[in-house]
């Protein structure tokens, strides 16, 4: 799969992404297959595999959301989108796996790794949180 020089890979992204407030997460998540499927080294992959994550958690498949949000980081490593899957990620490991212990470190692995991120104050939310409950 290569590049799309004719931009039909991001009309089928945008429409992907607006099934999402249409309450359609299993279609976003067979657009967003198709787009890789076709033009996974597209500029756009790593966006088309993060809307994967998330209409796979939004469709109630937490365990298939948390291997998509885990590998983005390993086919993507320079993604801007690295610090919000890690946060996704540790977000299951605390909500669907019941990994306390997971997701602190997670939630940790975060705060060190992306100490730029918006994110980083809902991650130290959680990890008291989690510190409080007794992990």
């Amino acid at each position: 799969p290569g590049t799309d020089s004719t931009n039909i890979s991001l009309k089928i992204y945008a429409q992907a992404l607006l099934l999402i407030p249409q309450h359609n997460p299993a279609a976003t998540t067979l657009a967003a297959q198709d787009i890789l499927a076709q033009w996974g080294q597209h500029p756009i992959a790593d966006d088309v595999r993060f809307l994967r994550a998330r209409a796979l958690l939004l469709d109630n498949r937490p365990d298939e959301a948390m291997m998509a949000f885990g590998e983005l980081p390993l086919i993507h490593p320079e993604s801007p989108l690295l610090d919000r899957s890690l946060f996704y990620y540790a977000e299951i490991l605390e909500t669907f796996q019941g990994d306390a212990a997971g997701a602190l470190q997670a939630y940790t692995d975060l705060l060190t790794q992306y100490p730029g991120s918006l994110l980083v104050s809902k991650a130290r939310e959680r990890i008291r949180a989690l510190r409080s409950a007794g992990v």
